[in-house]
């Protein structure tokens, strides 16, 4: 699936040149958590995010030395623009990472992720086309894997938790098999620790088509001390 069929076509942008109050407007009518800011050409140039106005109202604390002393000057003199701005200019979060329309859906879900945006710009060939939220890409992959359930055919179980062993340069492949019947997968063997053994049990329930896992695995260090 691509951003195209996901994405928010009917999202205002607030001008970076507006107060804030009118900003908070913007995201409140449209009920955003960030919304996109554009330039007076009308181009994307950022988001603006409760983040941002929600700093404005914490209470400022004395910089430590080490801040004052190693961080660059332009640095703190944007730190404190961020702080007492009054436009949308001010405040905002440049963002210079967007997406294109044709753009897969995990691949958007990657960027927000990395990133650690709220929100993703849909742009094409320098026009903002649409808005992408965590909410949007969530509901689409949750849709998708309802989609890719394969039936919870035994075969195509096994050889999909056996891809993503082998994928994981923490798993002990060589001590663990793998069975299964109709939705169920059945893991046999050893592994090295607790957390092997959970986030083993994490990748099972997570294949499509899974519905049941049942463990019949056991750590090494506990098989030790019986």
């Amino acid at each position: 699936m691509t951003v195209e069929k996901i994405m928010r076509r009917d999202v205002i942008p607030v001008p970076a040149a507006d107060p804030l109050t009118a900003a908070r407007q913007y995201m409140t009518a449209q009920g955003l958590a960030a919304i996109p800011v554009v330039g007076n050409d009308g181009e994307p140039i950022g988001i603006l995010t409760e983040d941002d106005l929600l700093v404005r109202h914490l209470q400022r604390k004395p910089l430590p030395w080490w801040k004052i002393t190693f961080d660059e000057p332009e640095q703190l003199a944007r730190d404190y623009l961020k702080r007492t701005g009054t436009t949308v200019a001010d405040v905002m979060t440049e963002v210079s990472i967007t997406v294109g329309p044709d753009a897969p859906v995990e691949h958007a879900a990657a960027v927000m992720h990395e990133h650690g945006f709220p929100v993703l710009l849909v742009v094409a060939d320098g026009t903002l086309v649409g808005l992408l939220t965590r909410s949007d890409v969530l509901d689409s992959l949750r849709e998708a894997d309802i989609i890719d359930d394969h039936s919870g055919d035994p075969a195509q179980l096994v050889r999909e938790m056996e891809r993503q062993m082998n994928a994981e340069p923490w798993v002990s492949t060589q001590t663990i098999r793998v069975q299964a019947e109709p939705r169920v997968l059945h893991l046999f063997g050893l592994v090295r620790s607790e957390a092997e053994r959970a986030a083993l049990l994490a990748m099972a329930r997570s294949i499509p088509g899974c519905v049941t896992v049942e463990s019949h695995l056991v750590v090494q260090k506990l098989l030790m001390h019986i």
